[in-house]
């Protein structure tokens, strides 16, 4: 008995050794293909945030060469002699370089090659160019915009009368209820907008049976930029712009930087602009009394950048003199930190642009109205006609207050 559990014994440790040795080898197995695989995910890792990060660093290239083309703008006359460019940039806080390169095409079109790179990966995205402006809309506003009845909105085009084919908006960017407020008959010959995620069915309100929008209400799918303007360095005149019962004559030789602008006594209280483009910094408020007027003659132009208020009285007017009216010779430019207010008459017809977005604007015209009104709010009282020109869409580089933005992007 006793010899036989000594062979059991025997047997028994024959067979646990052999395990154990199995066991070992598993062990040793598992263990090798789990380091294997720790080592390809970290290594995937690595490449999937290289990957990422190249990719971060050819956006952030990008979007560093567009501020500095916009940065550019601010320069008048424009000089594309010399275009953005970097080598080698690094990015806060991440291993991604970015280099970039603006380059004018056999097109006439600025366009930009960026390259990022982390570890072994690159990415290269190409962008072209192209300018935005400011007045794309007839009326365009911060809050709210207030239209009294028999109101009309249409458009024209003043480099060429013949042209029936206007895209006439007006909106603002607030969601709030009864933000739009369309009078009596009012006629909008186009579409209105509200602010992104905004209900036009709440937004805009008011209107009878003979009330129209012949095109469509909508909510922006992009809230709209507002550039900061601010006037070009001017000489500064050391005074104000005064005239009393008499016509003062401004021309080119007298752009600068004024005090204020106060057109006193009357019928016979008269700036006229001539000759040329004026360009005016006032640094204060404008004034004009009863029939007073500041009238810009057909072959000039006024660019007014105003840190103050604009108040005409009854039977004022700061007007266009030229037909067919082209809104562009006369510029209206809030450049104020302190609220400011914009209260416009014009004994008949009123032709210019407003850029004024932090401003609330009264239009009160006999006549009609031709441009466009960019503004925190906007009453228009005459129950006449907008009249938005599509001329305004033609941009020059040189224009006021424009911007590029991305027309199409490719990834190389």
């Amino acid at each position: 008995m006793k010899h036989i559990n000594k062979k059991t014994r025997r047997q028994r440790k024959g067979v646990v050794l052999p395990l154990v040795m199995i066991a070992v080898v598993i062990l040793l197995v598992l263990g090798t293909g789990l380091l294997a695989l720790d080592f390809h995910v970290r290594s995937w890792a690595a490449r999937t945030a290289d990957e990422i990060a190249s990719r971060v660093g050819a956006d952030a290239g990008l979007e560093k060469a567009i501020y500095m083309m916009n940065q550019k703008l601010v320069v008048k006359p424009w000089n594309d002699s010399v275009l953005p460019m970097a080598v080698g940039e690094t990015l806060p806080s991440c291993d991604a370089v970015f280099t970039y390169k603006v380059v004018k095409d056999n097109n006439g079109d600025y366009v930009i090659t960026s390259v990022g790179a982390s570890g072994r990966f690159t990415k290269v995205v190409s962008a072209v160019l192209e300018i935005e402006g400011i007045f794309d809309h007839a009326i365009l506003a911060k809050d709210k915009v207030i239209l009294m009845p028999n109101t009309t909105i249409t458009g024209y085009n003043s480099d060429d009368i013949t042209d029936t084919d206007i895209d006439v908006a007006i909106g603002t960017i607030s969601t709030l209820d009864d933000s739009i407020s369309i009078g009596p008959g009012t006629v909008v010959n186009g579409d209105v907008f509200v602010g992104v995620g905004g209900d036009p069915g709440t937004v805009i309100s008011g209107g009878d049976s003979n009330t129209a929008i012949t095109g469509v209400t909508y909510a922006l799918p992009v809230a709209p930029k507002f550039p900061s303007i601010t006037a070009p360095p001017l000489p500064d005149m050391g005074t104000g712009i005064l005239t009393n019962g008499a016509t003062l004559a401004l021309t080119p030789a007298d752009s600068g930087q004024y005090s204020d602008i106060a057109v006193l006594g009357g019928i016979d209280g008269r700036v006229v602009v001539d000759g040329g483009t004026v360009v005016l910094y006032v640094t204060g408020d404008i004034f004009l009394g009863n029939d007073c007027e500041i009238l810009v003659k057909p072959d000039a132009t006024l660019i007014l950048y105003v840190d103050g208020s604009i108040v005409t009285n009854n039977g004022s007017s700061i007007s266009y003199e030229g037909s067919p009216q082209q809104p562009k010779h006369l510029q209206l430019y809030a450049t104020g930190d302190l609220p400011q207010t914009f209260d416009l008459k014009a004994k008949s017809n009123w032709s210019g642009v407003i850029y004024a977005p932090n401003v609330d604007i009264t239009v009160n015209a006999k006549g009609d109205i031709y441009g466009s009104l960019v503004a925190n709010s906007v009453e228009f009282k005459s129950g006449g006609t907008i009249h938005y020109d599509k001329a305004l869409k033609q941009l020059s580089v040189d224009d006021v207050g424009i911007y590029f933005i991305v027309k199409r992007w490719t990834e190389l």
